[in-house]
């Protein structure tokens, strides 16, 4: 018994042993693990973090000058806020490269364009230009820092980037291309600085946050659609120094309530203002006015109503916007004074019962279908001291150009050489024109120049006419003799 039981003794003991043993192992391997991960651990923590090369954001193009260089993301995923560097390869970047719009994906290449999770840029001073579209619908975008150095944004610039919020332009920008900063939602301001001297066409188009922008002295020119849809804006000042402002250059900026208007504005496109329902005009007479302090009556906007018989001009207004007194159908007979250089296009048309018109000495510009449709008038007088135009035989006349831009139903065209040519629609619509004689100074008859003239039964062509232009007598339905 007592040796069986030293037997089993023993084997218990053996078995403890085996545990054991295995314990520290497993330990012992547990261990060691633990040191080697450690140990690399301590390893990557010392080892220097490097972020990506620039190779991995950018890709640079070389300019033909050969010594500089364009950039543009090297993919469209890049992320973040990205800080585009000065140089590469020991030459400066100097141009956020262009984008086109590739036909087979529908999309823009080139510049940053479509980077939709880029959210802020950092463009170096070695920059001098922003190409076109460099940074369309760049969506996440809401901060970009422009250096001094850059003088142009390209059209598209900033094209649908709807979370850009305020951006401000170095004095070294001289012009903001067409739709630089269209459809902008959030924008809701912008500082243009003194050397800007063009606003591009649709350049804030449908920037809507847009509450109000200070125009420089500098700019000389606003273009078409410049602010059109910006719904926010309630006001704006434009300079002395601006010359033209655009078709629809602030339609339907609705919240937009007063509006200065410089005393050097010569032309103004069709509906700049169009859809401003809640723009304060000012009044004189039955008209419709904009201005400024000194001159509320700068431009002649609108008729008061379209039921007027007369209509006296503010001897201080400079120009009769477009359509400003069409199908008034009731007016009678204008004066517009020696203040006034420009008729806007159409400002008459449709003006029906209109018998007479007389000119002042200033007008240097009459627009297309200024006196269109006019079928009663009869009596055109140009004020004698008129530089650029005159009248005789009951027409107008650009005297450099010896160009008869309009007659009337008793036009006589002048036999003295004065007309050379009869213009561009000159008789257009003129229902109640008879007969014509043209004299053999005239060599040409200009692009629909009596179409429409419905009542028009004779003509006489004198022997000098060698061009006449396309339509010149479409739809001279009465016309039953033609001498030449």
């Amino acid at each position: 018994m007592k040796k069986a039981a030293l037997i089993l003794a023993i084997i218990f003991a053996m078995i403890a042993l085996c545990a054991c043993c295995d314990a520290v192992e497993t330990t012992a391997s547990t261990t060691e693990e633990t040191t080697e991960a450690t140990t690399e651990a301590t390893t990557a923590a010392e080892e220097p973090h490097t972020d990506p090369s620039p190779d991995e954001y950018f890709e640079f193009i070389l300019n033909e000058d050969g010594q500089s260089y364009s950039v543009q993301a090297a993919n469209k995923d890049i992320s973040g806020d990205i800080v585009i560097p000065e140089t590469y390869n020991g030459l400066p970047v100097t141009k956020i490269s262009d984008a086109t719009f590739n036909e087979d994906t529908d999309k823009c290449i080139g510049g940053f364009a479509d980077c939709s999770k880029i959210t802020s840029i950092t463009i170096p001073d070695s920059v001098t230009s922003i190409g076109y579209g460099a940074f369309y619908y760049c969506t996440s975008l809401t901060s970009v820092t422009i250096p001094d150095g850059v003088t142009s944004i390209g059209d598209g610039a900033f094209f649908g980037c709807t979370s850009l919020e305020s951006i401000t332009l170095p004095d070294s920008v001289t012009s903001i291309g067409m739709r630089a900063f269209y459809g902008c939602t959030s924008l809701a301001s912008i500082t243009i600085p003194d050397s800007v001297t063009s606003i591009g066409d649709g350049a804030f188009c449908g920037c809507t946050s847009l509450t109000s922008i200070t125009i420089p002295d500098s700019v000389t020119s606003i273009g078409d659609g410049a602010f059109y849809g910006c719904i926010n804006l309630s006001s704006i000042t434009i300079p002395d120094s601006v010359k033209s402002i655009g078709a629809q250059a602030f339609s339907d900026c609705t919240s937009l309530t007063s509006i200065t208007i410089g005393n050097n504005v010569t032309s103004i496109g069709y509906g700049a203002f169009g859809g401003c329902k809640n723009l304060e005009y000012n009044e004189y007479d039955n008209a419709l006015y904009l201005g400024n302090e000194n001159n509320p009556y700068v431009v002649l906007m609108n008729a008061k109503n379209e039921n007027i018989t007369s209509c006296k001009i503010n001897d201080s207004t400079k120009m009769i916007h477009s359509y400003a007194f069409s199908s008034r159908t009731s007016l009678t007979s204008i004066t517009i004074p020696d203040s006034v250089t420009s008729i806007g296009g159409s400002a008459f048309e449709g003006c029906s019962n209109l018998t007479s018109i007389t000119i002042g000495n200033g007008v240097t510009s009459i627009g297309d279908r200024a006196f269109y449709g006019c079928t009663s008038l009869e009596s055109i007088t140009v004020d004698k001291s008129n530089k650029k135009y005159h009248s005789a035989g009951n027409c107008i006349i650009e005297t450099e150009s010896k160009t008869l831009i309009l007659g009337c139903k008793n036009s006589a065209i002048p036999t003295d050489g004065s007309v050379t040519s009869i213009g561009y629609r000159a008789f257009f619509y003129c229902t109640s024109l008879a007969s014509i004689t043209i004299p053999d100074s005239v060599t040409s008859i200009g692009k629909s120049a009596f179409f429409y003239c419905t009542n028009l039964a004779s003509i006489t062509i004198g022997n000098s006419v060698t061009s006449i232009g396309y339509d010149a007598f479409f739809y001279c339905t009465s016309l039953a003799s033609i001498t030449i």
